[in-house]
Parts: C-alpha cells; structure tokens; sequence
C-alpha cells in the first residue's frame, strides 16, 4: 500500500559508527590471517580470498543500512535497504513513544522480537509504534521530532 502522493522524510537514519567500527575491525581480523598464511598456496589462497571478499561486501553492505520513515496523507511508512517496508495507517496507530536504544544484541534489519514485536532497526535509538494490537520498534537518530510529527499527524487526520 504505497501511496502516490507527496512523502515527507522525518527520519533517515544508519547505522551508528560504534556499531559498525567493531563489526568492520572483527570481519577484518577474521579474514586477514586466512589470507596472509594462504599466499604461498594459490588454491588455498583462492579460496579464501573467495570467501573473504564476499564477507567484506556483505558487511560493508550491512553498514550501509538505513532505516527511512517517511509520512503522506494516509499512512506512516518505514523502509529499512529500500527492501523491507512497512506501512501503518494513521486509523490504525493507537500510540508512539521513544522505544530502547538497539544494538547487535537486537540485530539489524527487519527483526522479529521477543513478545511479537517487529522491528526495522539498525541500532541506537528507536521509538516503539503500536497500531492495531501489535508493536513496532523503528530506528531513529532524533525519536523526539519523529515522535513529535507523528502525533502531529495523527492528531490532524483524527480533526
């Protein structure tokens, strides 16, 4: 259900460098030894470097995750990779507020937390969503102002 018309960004956010720093240097010191004891022997140095380089990419990609949320007329929409989305509709949302600060201990991404709660998270802040009997934890570097818009929004379509 994405809208056509107009949509607002209040809230673009990635993932924080105190979560990705580790996650870089680990993967790094992962695949470095695998490579420098491997040299001598092409084959085994083809693998691994096969297997590394991929490692690389898919953390660098992992680190270049955001969560975007984004308001129109008629709904509330979070993205998380322009992959996973999803869309509350301002009838549906019954609160909105500052959910816990998220971390690897969460996981990233689209998340299916403890309690039946979804989240679209990349670490840091959130604000916790609740729409129609179930609660949703979405990323957000400022939870004040999105909060702030959301009640905002919600208070006028509800006028």
């Amino acid at each position: 259900m994405v809208s056509n018309a107009k949509q607002t960004v209040i809230s673009s956010t990635g993932i924080a460098a105190k979560h990705w720093a580790p996650l870089m240097i680990f993967c790094v010191a992962a695949c470095l030894p695998g490579i420098l004891f491997t040299i001598g022997e092409r084959t085994a140095f083809l693998v691994v470097l096969g297997i590394s380089v991929p490692t690389l990419l898919l953390v660098a990609a992992v680190c270049r995750m955001r969560v975007v949320i984004t308001t129109d007329a008629e709904a509330l929409h979070a993205r998380c990779m322009g992959i996973f989305q999803r869309h509350f509709r301002w009838e549906e949302i019954t609160s909105i507020e500052p959910g816990p600060d998220t971390g690897f201990s969460a996981g990233m991404g689209l998340r299916m937390l403890p309690g039946g709660v979804t989240g679209l998270l990349v670490g840091g802040p959130s604000v916790r969503l609740r729409c129609s009997g179930q609660e949703h934890l979405l990323s957000t570097s400022n939870p004040e102002h999105v909060i702030a818009e959301i009640q905002s929004r919600m208070t006028a379509v509800r006028t």
